[in-house]
């Protein structure tokens, strides 16, 4: 991928190259999955080529399968976005993708591959710094901080209109294992709402988990509905990409598709994309190897060390590989595909050869 500096590419993340304008290399790799790291990372750094587009009608495609109104045009859009502690002593968060409407509506989309199981508390940790940082920013009040950097005034009307400064947040989770065991659907959008009644009490913070498990089970039974923007997106996302009529359609669909496509065309066969992504599989893959070896000297600590890389599922996996479980039947056990138990087979006895 190359810029206009000197020929070079540009990187970020310590090797990840980015650029708005590639010029295609090569046969595009539609194994790169549209989902992973690497191609969101450059997908969604900028609203260029129409980026701001896709963001938008992406995430009004969920809300409005919620009931719920949409976000307005994108005018801000960024990826592996920043939020700093509030002091030395305050963690500070890295959002997968943030967008910002003109209504100063907030947006953190976030992709996950792993079984965590804490995705709702994250994404209420998560929302509830960026509705601080958004609120305070550019702020025509400024509330002085304590040393625990918690905002503070005696004066009612300056906290009034902090209060009132704060956006809404929405945050989206697209994960790509199930979650949810206890309900069929593949969105499962969640509020704060009255315990009494259901009804909603705040949308200051909205979350939306779209479990792609569930939608690719559901596209198994029927075709995709095309005229339903959520399907669409899904669909595009998770098989149309790979089939060259299929992604045509969808590309004719929808002007956020459309620029979607091209511009992960442009991506997928991009040769320093390319390399990256396999380096990052590669250490990926080399992880599981060694949890794969650990099970077979000691299991518990395999599985706790497994767990703290962010592999939980990916090492029960694993153990059922070594207590010989047949692939079809972990697959079906853990809400995964039997490609996915097959690489993660093919990773345990990497370091055989």
């Amino acid at each position: 991928m190359m810029n206009e500096n000197n020929g070079m590419a540009s990187t970020i993340d310590g090797g990840l190259p980015t650029s708005t304008s590639v010029s295609v290399q090569g046969e595009v790799d539609t194994t790169m999955h549209p989902l992973s790291d690497t191609i969101l990372t450059w997908m969604f750094a900028s609203t260029d080529e129409g980026m701001d587009i896709a963001a938008c009608e992406l995430v009004n495609a969920i809300l409005e399968d919620a009931g719920q109104p949409p976000i307005g045009q994108v005018t801000e859009l960024r990826s592996q976005y920043n939020i700093p502690g509030f002091n030395p002593n305050n963690r500070a968060v890295r959002l997968d993708i943030f967008a910002k409407s003109a209504e100063g509506k907030a947006v953190n989309i976030e992709v996950t591959l792993g079984d965590n199981r804490d995705h709702n508390d994250r994404s209420l940790f998560n929302a509830s710094k960026l509705m601080v940082q958004e609120a305070t920013k550019g702020a025509a009040v400024h509330l002085n901080r304590d040393s625990e950097g918690i905002l503070e005034s005696e004066d009612p009307d300056v906290i009034e209109a902090h209060y009132a400064r704060s956006p809404q947040v929405i945050a989206i989770n697209i994960l790509q294992r199930e979650f949810r065991k206890d309900h069929s659907a593949y969105h499962q959008p969640m509020s704060f709402c009255y315990m009494l009644d259901s009804r909603m009490a705040t949308d200051k913070i909205l979350i939306h988990n779209i479990e792609l498990v569930k939608f690719e089970r559901y596209m198994r039974e029927r075709k995709p509905d095309l005229g339903n923007p959520i399907e669409l997106w899904l669909y595009a996302l998770t098989k149309a990409y790979t089939i060259q009529d299929a992604k045509k359609e969808v590309m004719a669909m929808s002007p956020g598709v459309d620029a979607f496509m091209k511009k992960y065309d442009r991506a997928a066969a991009d040769p320093d994309l390319q390399r990256w992504r396999q380096k990052v599989e590669e250490g990926r893959l080399d992880q599981l190897a060694y949890i794969a070896d650990r099970v077979g000297e000691a299991r518990e600590i395999a599985l706790a060390e497994g767990i703290e890389l962010g592999h939980d599922k990916d090492v029960a996996i694993i153990c059922a590989l070594v207590s010989g479980e047949p692939i079809e039947a972990i697959a079906e056990k853990y809400s995964v595909s039997e490609d996915n138990v097959k690489e993660i087979h093919a990773a345990m006895h990497s370091k055989d050869s």
